[in-house]
């Protein structure tokens, strides 16, 4: 079977059988993977392998941002002290969690991924651009969902019952019409 077959057969089982009106995407991926080892290993296995290299990519961004994240949870003024007070100590790993220059940063359009501590300063313009866009693109999505709140809650219903897609399209499209997954909404 080609790759575009197994593409196809899995975009056809996930709208059939894992989107829904309410659902959670890990927990939906780990029944539906368990639900086709049994019934169709052939597709799974396929797929997986074709997409090996896209499932590898997405788990390192997923280590390097929960990583950053890490970070920032323990940049507070008492867990730091209290890390340097241990490193002063003699334990030489206390300050490890703190290793701000070994972060890494896509750098450029091509998705290359630096140091902090070796990036120069075009590569930190566009790391900071890209914040920059991210943040505007989310301040765009936060005030669309503060009106959708506010006429949701004054009304009572759903969104469905207040706004169309022309509508919801047209107050998104400026936010690139994302998800809250980043990807292309559907």
């Amino acid at each position: 079977m080609t790759s575009d077959s197994y593409v196809a057969r899995m975009r056809a089982y996930i709208e059939d059988h894992v989107l829904a009106d309410e659902y959670v995407a890990g927990i939906a991926a780990a029944e539906h993977v368990d639900k086709l080892r049994a019934a169709d290993p052939e597709l799974l296995d396929g797929f997986l392998r074709e997409y090996a290299p896209t499932v590898l990519r997405e788990f390192i961004t997923g280590m390097r941002r929960a990583r950053r994240s890490h970070r920032a949870r323990w940049a507070g003024g008492t867990a730091f002290a209290e890390a340097a007070e241990a490193h002063a100590a003699g334990d030489g790993e206390a300050l490890n969690r703190y290793r701000y220059l070994d972060a890494h940063y896509t750098v450029d359009a091509a998705h290359t991924s630096k140091r902090l501590g070796d990036l120069v300063a075009a590569e930190l313009q566009f790391v900071a651009n890209d914040f920059t866009d991210r943040a505007a693109r989310n301040q765009v999505k936060a005030l669309a969902f503060q009106a959708m709140a506010k006429r949701v809650g004054r009304l009572g219903g759903c969104v469905q019952d207040h706004y169309t897609d022309a509508q919801l399209a047209a107050m998104f499209g400026a936010a690139g019409d994302s998800d809250d997954s980043g990807n292309a909404a559907a």
